[in-house]
């Protein structure tokens, strides 16, 4: 099922406005792991937290670039960026906006000024010019969530949300925050009801 907006959001394209990324698009650069009526999106490959250079990117677990440029008319590429809140050596103790956090989930759209971030640089630890994600400000959707089962179950989570954007079914919108908010709260529960806690145990 598309989203209710989405007929709308695929005429956006007749007035969005030109957009001044620079750079190899992420279309030129690699096939996108998912595709949909609203887009495509990528998985970046991160290194293992011990092999990236820049302390800050350890408590990474998941980057998803996001090509969606019929949602809104001003900005084009968006990012889903998974941390868990554990301490870790070299990294400041995470804010935990409750007792139990265990991850945080942000979308940022990219600032178009900047180039389009390079896929190889991004996934070698994003320290480098070419890598760098340079978002803009407030974030259009952040929040954290409780255990569910695992770093692996948490990443599953957030590329079905992933995978909901460039279908047509979640809009990278601060005005959708609460559909955001709704969408994770249903698939945390899912995950920690003890039916899927024991087939994931298996």
């Amino acid at each position: 099922m598309t989203h209710p907006d989405s007929e709308f959001l695929a005429t956006q394209a007749l007035r969005r406005k030109t957009h001044n990324h620079r750079g190899t698009s992420l279309l030129a650069q690699r096939q996108p792991d998912f595709y949909g009526p609203l887009g495509h999106a990528w998985r970046a490959n991160l290194q293992p937290p011990d092999k990236r250079e820049a302390a800050a990117w350890r408590a990474t677990l998941g980057v998803w670039l996001i090509h969606a440029p019929n949602v809104q008319p001003m900005w084009e590429y968006f990012v889903v960026v998974l941390v868990h809140l554990r301490d870790a050596e070299a990294i400041a103790p995470a804010h935990k906006e409750f007792k139990e956090a265990q991850y945080d989930v942000t979308v940022m759209t990219l600032d178009p000024e900047w180039p389009v971030p390079d896929l190889e640089l991004l996934e070698d630890g994003g320290i480098h010019s070419g890598g760098q994600l340079v978002a803009l400000e407030p974030a259009e959707f952040t929040a954290q969530f409780p255990d569910v089962g695992g770093d692996g179950f948490a990443y599953e989570i957030v590329e079905q949300h992933v995978r909901a954007v460039v279908e047509g079914r979640l809009i990278p919108d601060a005005d959708y925050r609460t559909q955001w908010g709704q969408a994770l709260a249903a698939a945390v529960w899912r995950y920690q009801s003890p039916d899927v806690q024991m087939r994931n145990k298996h």
